[in-house]
């Protein structure tokens, strides 16, 4: 019996850095090799988080709480 493997990834703030950047690729690369991605922004919404943009449509995201 195969099972899908669920990946949740969290990350303080989603604005222009290094950490971030490999935040986005990773969750893309995991995501289309067919894992269950899920990524996490502590702080923030969607319109400061610059890099949300790059997040495939296909992975939810979840901000959870405002600064």
């Amino acid at each position: 019996m195969s099972r899908s493997m669920h990946i949740g990834f969290v990350i303080n703030a989603l604005t222009f850095g290094g950490a971030e950047r490999v935040f986005t690729d990773d969750a893309n690369s995991l995501s289309a090799a067919g894992y269950d991605v899920t990524c996490f922004i502590l702080y923030g919404e969607a319109s400061d988080s610059p890099l949300a943009v790059e997040i495939a449509p296909s992975i939810p995201v979840n901000y959870r709480r405002s600064r």
